[in-house]
């Protein structure tokens, strides 16, 4: 049992990794492109041709105060970006993402979980996203 428990952190960890690392590339991108279309330069200067820019926005988001506002519910408005960001990487756990591998002598598999209902958990996975910000 302990075992199970570690083998699906470690598929978490790597999922949400993964998945915020192709969220950052996709950002710097779509950053790149705008830029193009606007004949503008973009993202140039935090690192090699504004590689870093993902990084330095990723810094400035986790240091920023939070502020709440007076008369709000500060545990709901707190919770709710959490809903948000756990509903979408829940929606991606039954899919493979990387070959079976084996770690100290455990083979383990690509999926997070296992669930033969398959396009209907991701539907209503992604319904729940919507219900975050009430």
């Amino acid at each position: 049992m302990n075992a199970y428990i570690i083998e699906t952190l470690i598929k978490i960890l790597i999922l949400v990794a993964v998945f915020s690392a192709l969220g950052g590339f996709a950002t710097y991108i779509e950053r790149k492109v705008l830029a193009y279309f606007q004949r503008r330069l973009g993202p140039c200067y935090v690192g090699p041709f504004g590689l870093l820019q993902v990084a330095a926005d990723g810094i400035k988001l986790f240091t920023k105060e939070d502020i709440i506002p007076q008369g709000a519910n500060k545990f709901i408005f707190t919770l709710a970006p959490i809903i948000a960001m756990v509903s979408a990487f829940v929606s991606m756990a039954p899919i493979p993402f990387f070959p079976n591998f084996t770690l100290f002598g455990y083979e383990i598999k690509p999926l997070i979980s296992d669930i033969n209902i398959g396009f209907l958990f991701f539907l209503a996975v992604g319904a729940a996203g919507i219900y975050a910000p009430i």
